[in-house]
């Protein structure tokens, strides 16, 4: 049995281009006289809009703005009080909507995991068995630090993502840049997905506070 992890519609799906190589397959193939920018450019606000709009199929495919905002709410209703249930009936909806806010808070961020479990107002043990739980729900995910020993100033605190940029717009009522990243960084998971040439190993590049930060970083591994 082969397990393939499904995410969201990327762009490239929604644009019937699902057929043609992926950016990372022409990277890694040397085509790079076919890796071209895109022929109409998206503003800020239009990527805010993309990854708000998010890439659940059943909103990503709705034209109605109004339908996708209720279709969010309800399965963000729907998680909490009914799918975490059929994991861990002793889970307190309350309780994981709060925690599920401060992930949203701090989606596509570096922060210590005590600053998210604080603000959700829970302990560490319980914020450890959340953190399971949304993994579980694919809710949420993580992705290692990227490091170096010669470079000891990066830190190796994992960056935490929701596994829908939608889902800050019902949990947090608000937009952030961060949902943009976040999008982004889901587009690449579902890019990786297509991917047949190469084995791609996502990993955050984050220096300390008060140095620079750098984006995700891809560790591209050659398919035989």
């Amino acid at each position: 049995m082969v397990r393939l992890t499904q995410w969201g519609l990327c762009e490239r799906e929604l644009a019937e281009r699902a057929h043609q190589a992926t950016f990372f397959d022409r990277l890694v193939l040397g085509e790079l006289e076919d890796i071209r920018p895109p022929e109409s450019a998206v503003d800020l606000r239009g990527y805010i809009a993309l990854a708000l709009r998010g890439s659940y199929p059943e909103v990503a495919l709705q034209a109605s703005a109004n339908l996708r905002r209720r279709w969010l709410s309800s399965y963000v209703d729907q998680l909490v009080m009914r799918d975490a249930a059929l994991y861990d009936e002793s889970r307190d909806p309350v309780k994981l909507r709060r925690y599920l806010v401060a992930l949203a808070s701090n989606t596509a961020g570096v922060v210590e995991h005590k600053t998210v479990y604080d603000a959700a107002g829970v302990s560490r043990v319980t914020a450890r068995l959340y953190d399971d739980l949304a993994t579980l729900l694919f809710v949420a995910d993580q992705i290692p630090a990227w490091h170096s020993n010669r470079l000891n100033r990066l830190t190796r605190s994992p960056k935490r993502y929701l596994t829908d940029s939608a889902l800050v717009g019902p949990l947090l009522g608000a937009t952030s840049e961060r949902c943009c990243e976040t999008a982004t960084f889901l587009e690449d998971c579902s890019i990786r997905s297509w991917s047949s040439s190469c084995d791609l190993k996502p990993r955050h590049l984050h220096v300390s506070p008060g140095r620079t930060t750098c984006a995700t970083r891809v560790g591209i591994r050659k398919s035989i």
